[in-house]
C-alpha cells in the first residue's frame, strides 16, 4: 500500500470513528440489512438513491472501509463535500459527457476487484423514480460486478435539521446483491440497461420509508408553470410561452442552489421571487443563465432534465430576456412567480 493509499485508508478510518460518535447525537438513523452484504465477494457496486450532500457521509460511515467511493468532478462543491472529495480517495466522474476515462477508472477498479459505491439517480436534485442513470447497469454488464442496492431515507434537505439540532430519522438499508446484468441482445443493449436500472431502483423504493416513497411519487407527479407579472401592464409583445421549465428549475431547491449557492451566479430576482425588481434585473440574470447554460454548464440541464427540457430552457430565457429588455426601456418592474399543479397521474419520464 503506497501512501497515498494509507492517507486516504486512515482519513477513511476517522471520519466512521468520528461520525460514530456524532451520529447518535445529530440524527436518529437506523441501519438494516447488513447481513446481505457479502463482504468476502468482489466485485460488488454498492448503489444507492441521492437526495443529499450528507448521502456519501452515511455511506461512507456504514460501507466496508475498502469501497471507493465515485463523486461529482464537474462542479465546484461546497465544504464539507469539498473537504471530503480531497481526502477520501473519491473516483471522480463528469457528469452529462461521455467521460471516457472515468468509465474506464471505474471499470479498472472493478476489474481489479475493489468495490465501489455510486449513487445509481445521478445527483440530489429532486427527481422521479424512473429518472435514473444508466452507469450501474452499464459497469455491472462489463465487469462482472454484482450490484449492492442501499436504500437511503430522510436525507432530503436534512443539513438544516441537523444544524437546527432536531434529529432527524434517518435510514439505511442494504438488500441483497442483485444478480449482474446481462444483455442478451447488443442491438438493445440500452433498452437493458434502463430495464436493469428500473429494476435496481424499484427495489431500493421498496425499502425506503414511506414519506421517501411519497417524495418520489410527488416528483412524478407535479406540472410547472411561470406567470411573469409586469407593472404597470403596459407592453404590446406579452408573453407567450409558460415558462414551464424555468419554473421547474427554480421550483427545486437542490436543482436551482448549485448555480447561486455553489457557482455565485447573481440571480436575485430568481430567488426573491415574490419580489418586484427592476426589469434590467430580469434581463441580466436571463443572460447569466443563458451564458451559463450554452457555455460551462451546457450540460447542466440536459443531464438533469433531459434534452428537451434542456433546449425549451434556453428558448424560455431568450424570450424572458426580450420582455425584460422592453420593460427596462419602459422603466417597468417584474417578477416571475413558479407554480406547481398536483397532477392525479404521473406525467411521462423526462426525454
Amino acid at each position: 500500500m503506497n501512501s497515498r493509499n494509507r492517507r486516504v485508508r486512515l482519513a477513511r478510518m476517522l471520519l466512521r470513528w468520528i461520525g460514530r460518535i456524532l451520529e447518535p447525537l445529530l440524527t436518529r438513523t437506523s441501519i438494516t440489512g447488513l447481513e446481505n452484504v457479502p463482504l468476502h465477494e468482489s466485485p460488488l457496486i454498492f448503489a444507492g438513491n441521492h437526495a443529499s450532500t450528507f448521502d456519501p457521509v452515511l455511506m461512507l460511515m456504514h460501507i466496508p472501509v475498502q469501497v471507493r467511493l465515485v463523486g461529482p468532478g464537474d462542479f465546484k462543491l461546497l465544504f464539507p463535500g469539498n473537504l471530503l472529495v480531497n481526502s477520501l480517495g473519491v473516483v471522480l466522474i463528469h457528469r452529462g459527457t461521455a467521460d471516457r476515462e472515468s468509465i474506464k477508472k471505474m471499470s479498472g477498479i472493478l476489474k481489479n476487484g475493489e468495490n465501489l459505491a455510486i449513487f445509481a439517480d445521478g445527483g440530489t436534485w429532486e427527481k422521479r423514480l424512473d429518472d435514473v442513470k444508466p452507469g450501474v447497469a452499464y459497469l455491472s454488464n462489463t465487469t462482472g460486478a454484482r450490484i449492492v442496492p442501499v436504500a437511503i431515507g430522510g436525507t432530503y434537505q436534512v443539513w438544516g435539521k441537523i444544524l437546527r439540532l432536531r434529529r432527524p430519522r434517518l435510514t439505511l438499508h442494504f438488500a441483497p446483491p442483485m444478480p449482474v446484468v446481462e444483455v442478451i441482445d447488443r442491438k438493445n443493449r440500452s433498452a437493458a440497461l434502463h430495464t436493469a436500472s428500473l429494476a435496481l431502483m424499484d427495489i431500493i423504493y421498496q425499502h425506503l420509508p414511506a414519506q421517501e416513497q411519497a417524495r418520489y411519487d410527488l416528483h412524478a407527479r407535479q406540472q410547472f408553470s411561470g406567470r411573469l407579472d409586469i407593472v404597470p401592464d403596459v407592453l404590446e409583445n406579452k408573453p407567450v410561452l409558460d415558462f414551464s421549465v424555468l419554473a421547474e428549475l427554480i421550483s427545486k431547491p437542490n436543482l436551482f442552489s448549485p448555480l447561486h449557492r455553489n457557482l455565485k451566479l447573481p440571480l436575485s430576482p430568481f430567488l426573491k421571487h415574490e419580489l418586484f425588481h427592476a426589469a434590467f434585473e430580469f434581463e441580466a440574470a436571463s443572460d447569466v443563465l443563458l451564458n451559463a447554460f450554452t457555455n460551462d454548464l451546457k450540460d447542466y440541464l440536459d443531464y438533469r432534465l433531459g434534452m428537451r427540457k434542456a433546449q425549451q430552457a434556453l428558448v424560455e430565457l431568450q424570450e424572458l430576456k426580450f420582455i425584460s429588455q422592453q420593460a427596462g426601456e419602459l422603466d417597468l418592474v417584474m417578477r416571475f412567480i413558479p407554480q406547481t399543479r398536483v397532477l392525479d397521474e404521473p406525467l411521462p419520464p423526462n426525454s
